[in-house]
């Protein structure tokens, strides 16, 4: 990815859906320099211009683009930053959102609206403005908190999350009360689409309970709606948790609030979700530390099963499971170090159909890793380790084989960011050399891997399965 500089900011890339984006700074078109020229991008713009510029590259494009943007028209003012969001698949669409104030004009307020802009990839323009619909009676000196968010993504569509607050009135021991209720609605996003899809709308429910005595009170059930970087799903907490499709615009599965703890709903605060298999998913409670709770959920059932017992690991009551690792391949297996004893390291990988695959035996892992402690990092396409040893720094496969050693390690392997089995794709970061590269799971400079073992396919500049640039 090809590193721009625009008001003194140095552009940050990271993933999204399927493509790699920078950051979205404040920037007017031909003000942005690349990294190692002189001046800087010493541009003067300002947010409250409009004027934007933000980076993207998807596997669809032979290199990175930098895209210029004014988010506003007469009248108009910035409400919120704007930012970019894609699906996933093999030629993402991408979208730019932001939300605006319409100007106080004599005795009418301000008003919000929320935008989009689908980017043309190839010319770098964007599309006339696909309205978000914000409600009708949005008005600021209401202080009903405007506020979106990017939910979750498909192949298909971007899910945008609005959130605004209303106040309605209930009677409560003859006492007419106001109480403040959230609202949460789930708008699509499509590629070539020219209008917003309403997905689901969600609000807070008020009820009014009695004591022995008749005295009443008022009960709110807030609802939350959370982005776990999952595939094609996202989570509604209310007082239950309810996983909804993206695609299919239907629930998908309820969970009680202590799905992982019968009566405790604290320790089962939903901290990581992860998607399986063919509807399975990974759910991580607040309990759990470093994956040490996982359960894996059938979604078709409810049922969940815990990570431990699949790995048949057998504890003591007062022995604490230290997960000091745990992540995930694309092709949704999981892999786990524990730190069985100070003499003892074991690996595993979990693999889709529940099989349990050991690599290597405790007592060598424990020796390799006398001075390192654990992984160095891991390549969620190819399935392997990056292990520095007492001596060396190896890379080991899935069967436990060295199969080379590094010098650089992917960034951002971490599933919580974006879903690894959803990507066929991988981001390298040179800090010497200041450079962002994605690969088909090869270091950079090194060959692609064979397309027919599964882990890669062409590339995006049509060489050799990678994407580089620096300054």
């Amino acid at each position: 990815m090809t590193n721009f500089v625009c008001n003194y900011d140095t552009s940050d890339w990271g993933w999204d859906g399927g493509a790699v984006l920078s950051d979205v700074m404040p920037c007017a078109n031909g003000d942005a320099s690349s990294s190692s020229d002189s001046d800087y991008g010493s541009s003067s713009q300002s947010a409250d211009d409009g004027q934007y510029a933000f980076g993207v590259w998807t596997p669809a494009m032979d290199e990175s683009k930098v895209i210029y943007f004014s988010a506003l028209k007469s009248g108009e003012k910035m409400y919120s930053d704007p930012v970019v969001a894609a699906t996933y698949g093999p030629n993402p669409a991408v979208f730019v959102i932001y939300a605006v104030k319409t100007k106080a004009v004599g005795t009418t307020p301000e008003t919000v609206h929320l935008f989009a802009h689908q980017v043309d990839l190839k010319s770098g323009e964007l599309s006339d403005r696909i309205d978000l619909r914000t409600e009708e009676d949005n008005l600021i000196n209401l202080q009903q908190d405007y506020e979106f968010d990017v939910l979750a993504q498909s192949n298909n569509r971007v899910a945008i999350e609005k959130s605004w607050k209303t106040t309605e009135k209930r009677t409560v021991n003859d006492d007419q009360r106001e109480v403040e209720i959230g609202h949460k609605q789930i708008m699509g996003l499509s590629g070539g689409a020219k209008q917003a899809e309403t997905l689901q709308t969600f609000k807070d429910s008020v009820s009014i309970s009695k004591d022995s005595g008749g005295y009443q009170s008022l009960n709110t059930t807030e609802v939350d709606v959370d982005d776990y970087h999952v595939f094609d799903t996202y989570v509604v907490k209310d007082s239950a948790y309810h996983l909804y499709s993206i695609d299919s615009n239907k629930e998908i599965v309820k969970l009680p609030s202590d799905y992982c703890s019968p009566g405790d709903t604290y320790r089962c605060d939903l901290q990581g979700l992860y998607r399986f298999g063919a509807n399975q998913y990974v759910l991580n409670p607040s309990e759990s530390y470093n994956g040490n709770k996982l359960l894996i959920l059938d979604a078709g059932t409810g049922k969940t099963k815990k990570v431990t017992d699949l790995l048949n690991i057998n504890t003591k009551d007062d022995q604490y499971v230290n997960f000091t690792d745990f992540g995930q391949f694309s092709d949704g297996s999981l892999y786990f170090q524990w730190d069985e004893s100070s003499d003892s390291k074991r690996v595993f990988i979990l693999s889709r159909d529940l099989k349990v695959t050991e690599v290597l035996d405790g007592g060598r892992w424990a020796r390799l890793m006398l001075n390192s402690g654990e992984f160095e990092g891991a390549n969620y396409l190819l399935k392997q380790f990056y292990v520095k040893t007492t001596d060396e720094n190896i890379i080991v496969d899935e069967k436990g084989e060295t199969v080379g050693s590094y010098t650089l390690t992917p960034s951002g392997d971490d599933a919580d960011d974006y879903d690894h089995t959803a990507v066929d794709w991988i981001m390298w970061r040179d800090g010497s050399e200041n450079t962002v590269t994605v690969t088909r799971g090869q270091a950079p400079g090194e060959p692609a891997p064979d397309s027919s073992d599964g882990s890669g396919s062409s590339s995006g500049d049509g060489s050799a399965g990678e994407s580089s640039s620096g300054d």
